[in-house]
């Protein structure tokens, strides 16, 4: 039986990160990728970062499109960036009829910019609604402060248990290149398990993508009836392949890279 998977999310238009990052990664696992696309990332006029949305009406017939033709062939469901409440809200009840049946993964993208806190906070307010509708979210380390308004907290076991005690689901705060040392580190707390995982960190800037490569590694992983501990240990080094692969765009960054990596 042909798997098949669902990413909503942003466009990454450097080719790092978001849907085109997802669905490099589902063929990586023989996964047969949908796109619902919600943003694009682009460069604006004064050679910056922007992002911009995608009108929600399309949003919603991307949603209704996949919902008439594969409803019943849904393996699992991977969100990434939605850019506002609207879009939450339509994702939300999208999910609805799907939770408890197939695995969906949350990577709740939190892109603020520091005057935007009234913004933030209600965005932060209703992605609340659609947490508990997901097996298991994977925020960063700044994603999580965000989640709990912890802003001061960076002992990743803690958030990762705070934030399981607010929604009870699964969690992975992922550490990353945010904390200091020579490991990369990686934390799942639920019911069951509390667990860390550790990486040697690369020395390499090729990380655009790294996080979404993990939600969708760790979606493909569920789909496939994986247990969640050697799901996440399997999507974090999964991860790690494709930063060591990466392609760089300059001296400063570039972006993870899958071609050749063999899904288990």
């Amino acid at each position: 039986m042909t798997i098949i998977g669902l990413t909503i999310g942003g466009l990454d238009s450097w080719g790092g990160g978001g849907i085109t990052t997802d669905l490099k990664t589902f063929e990586n696992h023989q996964v047969f990728g949908l796109a619902a696309l919600s943003t694009v990332a682009v460069e604006d006029e004064q050679n910056g970062f922007a992002i911009r949305n995608i009108a929600n009406p399309l949003l919603q017939e991307q949603l209704s499109t996949i919902k008439n033709s594969y409803q019943d062939q849904l393996s699992f469901i991977k969100i990434g960036l939605l850019a506002d409440i609207e879009q939450i809200a339509m994702v939300t009840d999208f999910c609805r009829e799907f939770v408890g049946k197939i695995p969906i993964v949350l990577d709740p993208v939190l892109a603020f910019k520091e005057t935007q806190q009234q913004a933030q906070n209600d965005y932060i307010a209703k992605l609340k609604s659609l947490i508990p509708l997901a097996s298991v979210i994977t925020p960063n380390l700044t994603e999580a402060q965000l989640l709990l308004h912890q802003s001061n907290q960076a002992n990743l076991l803690e958030l990762a248990q705070a934030l399981y005690a607010a929604f009870q689901v699964s969690v992975v705060v992922k550490g990353g290149s945010r904390l200091e040392g020579q490991q990369a580190i990686d934390v799942l707390v639920n019911q069951n398990e509390r667990k860390i995982f550790q990486q040697p960190k690369l020395r390499k800037n090729t990380i655009n993508g790294a996080g979404c490569s993990f939600a969708s590694a760790l979606a493909c992983q569920l789909a496939m009836k994986k247990p969640m501990v050697q799901a996440v240990a399997y999507a974090k080094q999964f991860v790690f392949q494709s930063i060591e692969q990466g392609i760089a765009i300059d001296e400063d960054t570039g972006n993870v890279w899958h071609a050749g990596i063999v899904a288990k």
